[in-house]
C-alpha cells in the first residue's frame, strides 16, 4: 500500500493500493494542507483504479465527512476512515501554545485541537454509521468496525515515544512493513509518534 496525498502521480505500473489522504472538504483541505488539494486529490484518486481515499478522522473535520464521502460517492471512488493520532510536536504545540509559525502545523491557534475526545468519537462514529447506510457501495467501513474504532478507553498506543517504540502498533511491529521514502530509499528505522 502507498499512502500520498494525491497531488503527485504515481507511477502506473507499481503494483500497490493507493491510499490518497483527505482531511476534510474543500476548506479545510486548502487550509491545513496550504494548496488546494481536496479536488485535485479526489480527482487522481477517480483516474486511478488502485485508489482509495483515506479520511483522516479529527476533531475539526467531523462535519465534513458527509460532503466528502457524497463527493467520492458521485465520482465512483471508496472511502474508509483512521483516527488522527498526534505527533509529539503536536503535543509539545498544544502544551506550550506555541506560535502560528510552525513549519508543519498549520492550525491557528492549539484552541483549534485534532485530538479527539470522548465525545467527538462518538460523534464521528454517528456521521460515519450514517454515511454507511446512504452509501454502502462507497464507504468500505462497517458499523461495527466503526464503534470499535471510536470507542477506544484512550489512546491508540501503551507507551510514548521512545527509541523502542509501541508494543502495540502493528505498522511499527510487523517485521513485513517497510516505509519508502518518496525518493525511493527504504526508511531504516520506524518512527512512530504517539500522543500521551
Amino acid at each position: 500500500m502507498v499512502h500520498t496525498n494525491g497531488l503527485r502521480k504515481i507511477n502506473p505500473e507499481l503494483p500497490f493500493r493507493l491510499f490518497v489522504s483527505i482531511w476534510g472538504g474543500q476548506e479545510l483541505s486548502q487550509k491545513w494542507r496550504g494548496v488546494d488539494s481536496y479536488a485535485k486529490a479526489l480527482q487522481a484518486a477517480s483516474d486511478d483504479p488502485r485508489a482509495i481515499i483515506n479520511y483522516t478522522v479529527n476533531a475539526q473535520n467531523i462535519e465534513d465527512i458527509h460532503t466528502v464521502v457524497r463527493d467520492c460517492a458521485e465520482l465512483g471512488l471508496t472511502i474508509t476512515f483512521q483516527v488522527y493520532s498526534p505527533t509529539s510536536d503536536y503535543n509539545s504545540y498544544l502544551s506550550e501554545g506555541l506560535s502560528t509559525n510552525h513549519k508543519f502545523i498549520r492550525s491557528d491557534n492549539p484552541e483549534g485541537n485534532l485530538v479527539m475526545t470522548h465525545s467527538d468519537d462518538k460523534r464521528a462514529a454517528d456521521v460515519i454509521c450514517e454515511a454507511i447506510d446512504e452509501y454502502p457501495d462507497t464507504v468500505i467501513f462497517t458499523k461495527a468496525l466503526t464503534r470499535w474504532t471510536f470507542n477506544r478507553p484512550g489512546v491508540f498506543f501503551d507507551t510514548v515515544i521512545s527509541d523502542n517504540g509501541p508494543t502495540e502498533c502493528l505498522a511499527a511491529n510487523d517485521p513485513n512493513h517497510r516505509h519508502i521514502e518518496y525518493s525511493g530509499q527504504q526508511e531504516t528505522k520506524k518512527h512512530v509518534a504517539m500522543a500521551q
